[in-house]
């Protein structure tokens, strides 16, 4: 299944999505990051915004992503 959000600060995704080799999964922030921490997503990373946007700045395409 595809999804296709509006850009913006509150979106589902926040300001920032680094997708993974499933789709649909990926790490990606959040416009509420009081819910972090929370089951909230289907099987996805959230972080706050500010630091998906710097983690999406420090990785480039092809960045391996290691979760144990």
């Amino acid at each position: 299944m595809k999804y296709i959000y509006n850009p913006g600060p509150n979106n589902p995704v926040g300001l920032a999505w680094i997708g993974l080799s499933l789709p649909t999964y990926g790490i990606h922030g959040t416009p509420w990051p009081e819910q972090i921490g929370r089951a909230e997503s289907h099987g996805c990373f959230r972080l706050s915004n500010w630091n998906a946007v710097r983690l999406r700045e420090l990785c480039d395409i092809g960045t391996s992503v290691v979760i144990e």
